[in-house]
Parts: structure tokens; sequence; C-alpha cells
């Protein structure tokens, strides 16, 4: 929430995605990763777990990955469903 927030803050954007571009989406996904790395990288520090400039570099990684898979997906599911709901329309006419 964090990272969202100061995205639609330097941005300007509000809580709708209409108008994002795909260069503003990737400083969203890093920006997002970096506060979770860190943030995960204190909790491990304060738990006693082993935690490094490694640690975060995965997490950092990873979520970067998931994130991009995540939004790919939804592209992908997007146009799916407008693709049979057009296919459905015109079979109704």
């Amino acid at each position: 929430m964090i990272a969202y927030r100061y995205w639609q803050s330097a941005f300007d954007k509000d809580d709708d995605f209409d108008d994002v571009n795909f260069v503003q989406l990737c400083y969203f996904v890093f920006l997002h990763s970096f506060i979770a790395a860190i943030f995960k990288n204190v909790y491990w520090y304060f738990v006693g777990h082993s935690y490094g400039i490694d640690h975060a570099a995965m997490i950092f990684a990873a979520n970067v990955l998931g994130s991009f898979v995540f939004l790919y997906l939804l592209l992908f599911c997007n146009r799916l469903y407008k693709r049979i709901k057009k296919r459905l329309s015109t079979k109704a006419v």
C-alpha cells in the first residue's frame, strides 16, 4: 500500500488504471518489490534469522517476476474475455 500511494502521488494517478502505460507500471512493480524486500529483511533481522543483501536481492527478483507474471495473466484473461464476448455478441445478432 505504501508503494501504491507513493506511485499515485508521483504520477498523479487516481484509483483506476485506465491511463497507465507500461513504464509507469514498471515503476510501480519495482517500487513495490524494493519496499517488500526491505520490510522482509528488517523482519528477519528482528526475528533473528539469517538476512543480508543476497536474501533481499532474491526477494526483490522474485517479487518483480511474480508481479509481471500476474499482470500478464490478467492481460491474457482480459483479452480472452473480450474475444469470447465479441464472438457471443456476433452470434446473437
